[in-house]
């Protein structure tokens, strides 16, 4: 090697030992740091991509927990949208709202409650001859029903406005697994 010049490692940098011995120890020094800086930039990463893992998990675990699941729905069964006060008369209160599956014979296969308070209740008027419609997708996959976002028990949710009281649509697709999350503040 000639006087003057340093030969470089494969990274790029000098050799320890053939540069003077404060120059080494900068070079470790800043080496040390480079490798302290991208490790820490590497957990911030893991840090940063777990938080939002997690996060995602949770909520999807408050949707799933949140919405009512059954079985399967099963192809040619009957889903019907059903008011129940619990034995008491039906009035114009909010009301719990069940989704019922029946075989073509008539034997329930299964009862689908909807959540009844906070952010995803689905209820109805107990005594109303207007609400209570079901509909098929055009694909035929889900089953499409309204109600309101009214805690059970509480006065005539029709009356409201439909800012004060958000108007539910509830989606049933053949999973069983109800969506009631949707809701609308306007007309």
């Amino acid at each position: 090697m000639s006087e003057g010049r340093v030969s470089k490692g494969t990274d790029g940098f000098p050799r320890k030992g053939q540069m003077p011995c404060f120059v080494d120890k900068f070079l470790e020094t800043l080496l040390d740091r480079r490798v302290n800086r991208s490790q820490k930039l590497a957990m911030k990463r893991i840090q940063n991509f777990l938080f939002k893992t997690l996060s995602l998990g949770v909520m999807a675990l408050g949707l799933v927990v949140n919405q009512a699941s059954g079985a399967a729905i099963a192809p040619g069964d009957l889903v019907i949208y059903r008011v129940d006060g619990g034995g008491v008369a039906l009035g114009n209160a909010a009301t719990s709202v069940f989704l019922d599956e029946y075989t073509v014979t008539g034997t329930l296969v299964q009862s689908l409650a909807m959540p009844t308070t906070g952010a995803t209740a689905l209820t109805a008027v107990g005594n109303s001859t207007t609400e209570g419609v079901i509909s098929r997708s055009q694909d035929g996959t889900t089953f499409i029903f309204t109600g309101y976002r009214k805690n059970v028990g509480l006065a005539n949710p029709s009356a409201d406005t439909a800012a004060t009281t958000g108007r539910v649509i509830g989606a049933l697709p053949l999973s069983g697994v109800v969506n009631t999350t949707v809701a609308l503040r306007k007309h």
